[in-house]
């Protein structure tokens, strides 16, 4: 080993007063990790309902080189709350477009930033599954009225 290596091993040193104490150095090179930008899985391009990536493609379509419009900001991260996007994971997406198109890139560049932006869970505010309840329901209080209304008669 390296005298100036960093090592995991607890030392003991004498402090200037004479106290003990303890130092303990971490192997850097040792504890990193892979991240999303070194893996493979980085690389893959994102899939065509993902909402990350619909939200990339429908931001570089209201670009106006690398600007946005404050109206179409708004616009857009309410897309992106449609999708189940956060306001902030929705600007997320917005500036790494911006930042690609600032580099005179297009979207699919941005796959391996974009993953960096957590997939959402579920799918957002699904307005369908709201109104099929809704007509379940309505459905059922009809189906035991008319049932009263039978058992009436």
């Amino acid at each position: 080993m390296q005298p100036n290596a960093p090592t995991t091993e607890p030392s003991l040193k004498l402090s200037p007063e004479g106290r003990r104490t303890r130092q303990v150095r971490f192997d850097l090179a040792r504890d990193r990790r892979p991240t999303a930008a070194t893996t493979d899985e980085a690389t893959a391009p994102l899939s065509a309902t993902d909402p990350r990536w619909v939200l990339a493609v429908r931001t570089s379509q209201k670009l106006q080189g690398h600007l946005l419009t404050a109206p179409d900001r708004g616009r857009l991260i309410e897309v992106g709350r449609l999708l189940g996007l956060s306001a902030f994971e929705s600007n997320l997406v917005i500036a790494v477009v911006q930042e690609q198109a600032r580099g005179g890139l297009t979207p699919d560049r941005a796959a391996g930033l974009l993953r960096f932006v957590p997939e959402p869970q579920g799918s957002g505010p699904d307005r369908r599954r709201t109104g099929k309840l809704l007509l379940f329901w309505g459905l059922a209080v009809v189906a035991v009225e008319v049932a009263l209304i039978l058992a009436l008669v």
